[in-house]
């Protein structure tokens, strides 16, 4: 939405062309840092994982807004604000897939996570129709990134604070086999 934000405002120095370039390096930064940032989320506590990265998402759009609303045209801000953006979105999707993952017993787990990973689809109808519902409204300026960086602030504290990452800190029990096994136990603690 941030570039489709930046393209509305249609500053001088900032050509399409330009915004090729933004996609080029986001995603480009994005896919190599997936290599180096995948694991993160496996080695760190995944809710502060995501919540920093969505944190610094936030911030990126942050600084984006500032420019925009200031007219700031040059095209070196402007990529390093997108390359920080992907590098942050790159912890992203591995994090969750673990998480998903971690939910569900290796039998079901390939189905879910597929599943699952096809919703990105969904969300980015979402997201294309609510860029263009804000962008076409009465004073699209003002409120563009308000509306994307409250979001992505919302969802980072939600993340931080209200979610369960793992079943088994929680008392719940998952995997069929351990399952069965805490069934048996109980049965025998309950004859005795």
């Amino acid at each position: 939405m941030a570039k489709t934000a930046l393209q509305h405002l249609k500053l001088e120095g900032l050509d399409l062309s330009f915004f090729g370039t933004l996609d080029f390096c986001m995603f480009f930064f994005y896919a190599l840092a997936q290599f180096a940032t995948g694991s993160l989320g496996d080695h760190f506590d995944k809710r502060w994982v995501l919540a920093i990265s969505y944190s610094v998402q936030a911030v990126m759009f942050v600084m984006l807004a500032i420019a925009g609303a200031c007219e700031f045209t040059s095209h070196s801000y402007y990529i390093f604000c997108f390359v920080v953006a992907g590098l942050a979105q790159s912890v992203v999707f591995p994090t969750l897939v673990g998480v998903v993952g971690s939910w569900f017993g290796s039998t079901h787990r390939g189905l879910i996570t597929g599943s699952w990973g096809t919703c990105t689809n969904v969300g980015n109808i979402i997201g294309v129709q609510s860029a263009a519902r804000i962008l076409n409204g009465e004073d699209p300026s003002s409120w563009h990134f308000l509306m994307e960086i409250v979001a992505i602030a919302f969802l980072a504290n939600v993340l931080l604070i209200g979610c369960v990452y793992e079943p088994s800190p929680e008392g719940l029990i998952i995997d069929k086999d351990a399952l069965l096994e805490q069934v048996r136990m109980d049965r025998s603690a309950s004859v005795e």
